[in-house]
């Protein structure tokens, strides 16, 4: 009986030198996994977005698209749980909670301005979208600059780079969206109906994806062009 308690004990001691080992020369914490799932989050978003710009300019949308947008709103799930963790055993989260907590909320806008955005080019795809939206290729290109720059501010939140005079200027200004009212004028009725609501969503993702980026420049340590309180 005194030999199999002696087992017992010499046992339960090497497991516990055993994790306090691992914890003191491995720490890990649920901020760790925050990384690494927003590092996949963040390439993955902005895969969708190229699909969907795809689809919108050439009429075609990847096979793989359906699969992949699951996947991210599976992901930001994930992601929001984690975080819930991280805002309890990581300082670096902890020390900024509201911007955290905005940001969770930002995603999710993100996301659902991007799948209504793209459901309403389902109706637009055959129109002169150049002539109708003169600026509407230079957007486009600013919103992926956007999306492009908050993965990178993602990125260098885990590194000690400097990023006090980080600003994106440029990037947070809104998009110029005017119409051709002559243009527009001339459709039919129900084409004219589809491109206000494609115009109303793609204002929706503009303003989307702005608060995201002040958001992650806060969140990284970027002096932010804008109070994030809005």
């Amino acid at each position: 009986f005194h030999f199999a308690t002696f087992r017992y004990l010499e046992t339960s001691a090497g497991i516990l030198i055993y994790a306090l080992s691992g914890a003191l020369l491995w720490p890990r914490s649920a901020g760790d996994e925050l990384n690494r799932q927003g590092d996949v989050l963040w390439s993955e978003v902005q895969e969708l977005w190229g699909f969907y710009r795809r689809y919108l300019e050439q009429g075609v949308m990847r096979a793989e698209a359906p699969a992949l947008q699951a996947r991210l709103a599976g992901r930001m799930s994930q992601l929001a749980a984690t975080l819930q963790a991280a805002l309890a055993d990581t300082p670096t989260v902890i020390a900024r909670k509201p911007e955290w907590e905005r940001l969770r909320v930002d995603m999710r806008a993100l996301s659902d301005a991007l799948e209504l955005w793209r459901e309403s080019s389902d109706d637009c795809r055959r129109l002169d979208l150049g002539r109708l939206l003169p600026q509407l290729e230079f957007g486009l290109d600013t919103l992926g600059k956007r999306l492009d720059r908050a993965g990178e501010l993602w990125r260098l939140r885990s590194t000690d780079a400097d990023l006090e005079d980080a600003t994106d200027g440029a990037l947070l200004e809104p998009l110029r969206l005017d119409l051709d009212r002559l243009a527009a004028t001339a459709l039919p009725v129900f084409d004219r109906a589809a491109l206000l609501s494609f115009v109303q969503q793609l204002e929706r993702l503009d303003a989307g994806s702005r608060d995201l980026l002040r958001t992650l420049q806060a969140i990284a340590g970027a002096r932010p062009d804008r109070q994030i309180d809005r």
